[in-house]
């Protein structure tokens, strides 16, 4: 049976680290104002003119949520595993507290994963209020979208604690970003969907299931926008739950022994 004690420690150690995310609320907005003019501006307004359908940006804007969500959480990522492999003092005041360390490294996943919704949440309303006439969100299913978007974000969460524990330093950082976060960020369907990659290389884009993102964003497009040219949205929230499950595994065996914590 859970204790409720290991429940009160947690929702404290929750409290003190979502403070920052309220101090930065705006700095966020920012942030995704940005990124929402740039990438999604472009689709709408310049590759038409390149004979790209003027229904591109909003099929973006849709892959953008789950890529602000990656950025955020993998941001916070590099600076939890600089703690770890460093001074370890923020990890390892926490692991003094009076809760087994593996519930430690559960709330660090559950807070990094309510960052990143708080970020990713942002990106809809966004990038409607920007590009009104041009975001069609009239077959959205609110309650499939929320409830991917909470697991793609418990998900990354676990995924990028994960990575923490195989990171032994900076430039293993940089490695790792540029060998296993952005090659399954680009290709994990963030500028195409999957049935569109299998018309033009099927052995590839089967391949390509292998990796959850595309998942991630095959799931958020069939809540948006209905299951006709995208994976079936039962499909994609299943095997996001069964990555999430063995990642979360892993990611909590690995910084045990890495951490040398009981």
């Amino acid at each position: 049976m859970f204790n409720m004690g290991y429940f009160r420690v947690i929702s404290i150690m929750l409290k003190r680290d979502l403070l920052g995310i309220r101090k930065a609320f705006w700095g966020n907005l920012i942030n995704v104002f940005s990124w929402v003019i740039i990438t999604v501006g472009i689709k709408i307004y310049v590759l038409p003119y390149f004979g790209v359908s003027n229904t591109y940006g909003s099929f973006v804007l849709i892959g953008a949520i789950a890529s602000v969500a990656n950025m955020d959480i993998m941001h916070r990522m590099m600076i939890f595993a600089n703690d770890i492999t460093t001074e370890r003092q923020d990890i390892n005041y926490d692991l003094l507290l009076p809760i087994p360390s593996k519930l430690v490294f559960v709330e660090r996943a559950l807070f990094l994963s309510i960052a990143g919704f708080v970020v990713s949440m942002l990106v809809l309303p966004v990038g409607k209020f920007l590009f009104w006439n041009h975001i069609n969100l009239g077959a959205v299913s609110w309650f499939r979208f929320v409830s991917i978007l909470i697991l793609i974000n418990i998900l990354f969460s676990y995924f990028a604690i994960y990575i923490a524990s195989k990171i032994s330093g900076l430039h293993s950082m940089v490695k790792v970003w540029m060998r296993v976060i952005f090659p399954l960020w680009f290709l994990g369907g963030f500028e195409f969907s999957w049935f569109a990659l299998k018309d033009m290389a099927p052995n590839f884009a089967y391949l390509d299931l292998c990796n959850p993102y595309i998942y991630a964003t095959e799931g958020l497009r069939s809540a948006v926008f209905g299951p006709a040219e995208y994976i079936p949205f039962w499909i994609c929230f299943c095997v996001l739950a069964l990555f999430t499950f063995f990642i979360g595994w892993c990611a909590l065996i690995n910084l045990t022994r890495k951490l040398d914590a009981v």
